[in-house]
């Protein structure tokens, strides 16, 4: 491996990393919410208020609040039964 290898392998660990470590800590929240529902047995909905951040290199470039979010859970909200515990 010589220092171009090295250098793009880097590059692509720091380019991978953060949507790696996004997408499990998505996940670890959307079970902890399904475990919420199965003890409870009713529809649990959260909003939780993060900053996305734009980044490049493992470098965060830009900070901004996503506002989908909400939008989300009013639709969540309209789509559940109202014979929802």
């Amino acid at each position: 491996m010589n220092g171009a290898d090295f250098f793009w392998l880097i590059f692509l660990f720091f380019t991978l990393w953060p949507m790696y470590r996004q997408r499990s800590i998505n996940r670890n929240r959307l079970q902890f919410l399904r475990r919420i529902e199965r003890i409870r047995g009713s529809r649990v909905i959260s909003l939780i208020h993060r900053q996305e951040a734009i980044s490049f290199l493992g470098i965060p470039i830009s900070r901004y609040i996503d506002v989908e979010d909400s939008e989300h859970i009013l639709r969540a909200i309209r789509l559940t039964p109202d014979d929802a515990d």
